[in-house]
């Protein structure tokens, strides 16, 4: 059984408090800055008093300070913006059981149930939900997410004499049944709230819900489930005393959704001699969306590649919305794939292992482009009462949009020696990743809605340059990592040194990923020292990335929304960190 909580906090974009740069629906709206009338009955206009967005920190203040209790700014509350944070607490359980057994003719059993749950409770802190006004709080509990899943397997192995194989002819097969639930718990109230200071979406209005990441509403928290069942047979023998084959042949069927599928693998291993092998193997195969990819709904803020933040909705394909604008239910991803490779031992404590590998992907699962709600898409939707949020600007959902070739080497050097009153190991490994778009599908047009004809017609690219640069380039082509594994007793020292080569990134304020930066490469040591207590129970301390390497600022991008590191970087950019750890084992 496992049992473990942690939780993970981050920054979102810096909100500005004034200038081109100020947050939309918080500090301004257009051009404007953006007040609230907390009395429309009294003498005071406060939109035609209000300093523009470009007026200094002063003239703000002294606005504030003369109209306080009959305007609102909330430069009031955070006259020098406010960046919000962004966390999870997380706890994970798993537990597993089963039985086992021989009968005497050698055929072996293996009965198991596991169980595991995965829960994240989301939270945001330093930020508000703007249509509240005056009355915000600061800390919100947006959602929750929940995974459960349930296996139950029945696996046998029986070895067959076959009088024409070296060996006996190993059988495996076994029944699985599988069952995957994905729920979503709605937000505290205030997350979502549309508060007084929301007019929908004409000027002047106040954004709804807890900014940058927004409350799930009740109406959009659900609770679902897929279960399926799946049978396997596994063979494997030696033909010859140089030569193994193995073939396997799994049928899953997915009852509910996807229906039913036919995977299989062959594999080779010849003994060129007493140290050199060869192996090769083919494969296809197959994934399923999960439940919660299938079924999410969320509101988020992201950059929108034109200089400003926006509020987007990412919706189920399967929602009304999604329909009204084109959107089908997802089918799974398939991948045909085959791999090369040799192990050669130049001694007892020193071998090499090489791997070539391809990998194909068809239909793979990727956000479709930004779809603008227009002033008459809005009407449309809220008309039929499929309404995505007043504040959302613009709208997307999943898809399965294009397929990728990924090849690939991996290479690995390994010597085990006696050193320091214990045993040692030194390992080098290398590889080498590149990915490739095979097809996409072309931009389709969102001409009409519910069908009624459209005044606009959009234009909507399924995979933009900054998705395909995401795919193609963010990765480095090259990574190595020498590692030192040392034990002695019971303490243990893990040293590690890792080199990213360089890699390429879109700018944040770059539309379309017009600009494009260009990284060089990383050397990163991670380091742990652990010690096996009496009971089971093992203390770890480490540190990770010791030097506290980062990729560097990005050259002019923090005047725009705050971001000083590249959007896109092989490692976590937020430097080094220490960590401790007990585990316990039983």
């Amino acid at each position: 059984g496992n049992y473990s909580t942690r939780t993970s906090e981050g920054g979102f974009f810096f909100r500005a408090p004034g200038g081109s740069a100020a947050r939309n629906g918080v500090f301004r709206t257009g051009t404007r800055r953006l007040v609230a009338d907390l009395n429309p009955d009294d003498a005071i206009d406060c939109q035609a008093t209000v300093p523009g967005l470009e007026a200094d920190f002063s003239a703000v203040s002294a606005f504030v300070q003369s109209t306080r209790g009959a305007c609102f700014l909330f430069n009031e509350r955070f006259p020098g913006g406010f960046t919000p944070r962004f966390g999870a607490d997380i706890s994970d359980f798993s537990l597993t059981g089963g039985l086992r057994g021989e009968f005497l003719n050698g055929l072996s059993w293996d009965l198991s149930v596991s169980s595991a749950e995965s829960q994240v409770a989301f939270f945001m802190r330093n930020t508000i939900n703007a249509s509240l006004g005056p009355e915000t709080p600061t800390d919100f509990k947006p959602r929750e997410y929940v995974q459960n899943e349930t296996n139950v397997n029945l696996d046998a192995v029986y070895p067959l004499e076959v009088g024409a194989f070296y060996s006996p002819l190993n059988v495996a097969a076994g029944l699985e049944w599988r069952s995957e639930e994905f729920e979503t718990v709605a937000g505290d109230p205030d997350s979502y709230r549309v508060g007084p200071y929301a007019d929908g979406r004409i000027a002047g209005s106040f954004s709804i819900g807890s900014n940058g990441f927004q409350g799930l509403n009740p109406r959009n928290a659900g609770k679902w489930d897929r279960p399926n069942y799946a049978a396997y047979v596994d063979l494997e023998a030696d033909l010859t005393a140089n030569l193994t084959m193995g073939f396997a042949l799994r049928y899953e069927d997915f009852y509910d959704d996807f229906g039913t599928t036919i995977n299989g693998k062959l594999s080779a291993l010849w003994r060129a001699s007493a140290d050199l092998a060869l192996r090769a193997t083919a494969s296809t195969g197959f994934r399923a969306p999960s439940p919660g990819q299938a079924n999410v709904a969320v509101l988020s803020t992201t950059f929108s590649g034109l200089g400003g933040l926006q509020e987007v909705g990412k919706v189920p394909p399967t929602n009304p919305v999604a329909r009204a604008l084109g959107g089908e239910p997802l089918k799974e991803e398939t991948s045909v794939g085959f791999s090369v490779g040799l192990t050669y031992d130049f001694s007892a404590a020193a071998r090499i292992r090489a791997d070539f590998f391809r990998i194909e992907i068809a239909d793979r699962i990727s956000p479709t482009g930004d779809i603008r709600i227009t002033d008459q898409i809005a009407f449309l939707l809220e008309q039929s009462g499929l309404a995505a949020g007043s504040e959302v600007t613009t709208i997307n959902f999943l898809t399965n949009d294009f397929g990728t070739t990924t090849t690939g080497l991996d290479v690995s050097l390994n010597y085990a020696f006696a050193a320091f009153g214990g045993s040692s190991e030194l390992t080098l490994a290398w590889n080498w990743t590149r990915t490739e778009l095979d097809d996409f599908s072309p931009p389709f047009t969102v001409s009409e809605v519910l069908g009624t004809r459209l005044d606009e017609v959009q234009t909507v690219s399924l995979l933009s340059m900054r998705r395909r640069t995401e795919l193609e380039d963010m990765n480095p082509a090259h990574r190595v990592a020498a590692t030192w594994d040392h034990a002695w007793g019971a303490w243990r020292l893990l040293a590690r040194g890792s080199y990213f080569a360089g890699w390429d990134a879109c700018r944040f304020q770059s539309a379309g990923c017009g600009s494009l930066d260009s990284w060089g490469g990383d050397f990163l040591v991670d380091a742990e020292l652990s010690y096996d207590f009496a009971g089971g129970y093992t203390a770890s301390a480490g540190v990770q990335n010791l030097f506290d390497t980062s990729p560097g600022a990005v050259e002019g991008e923090s005047s725009g929304q705050g971001n000083a590191q590249p959007e896109s970087s092989p490692y976590d950019y937020n430097g080094g960190f220490v960590y401790f750890r007990v585990s316990y084992r039983f």
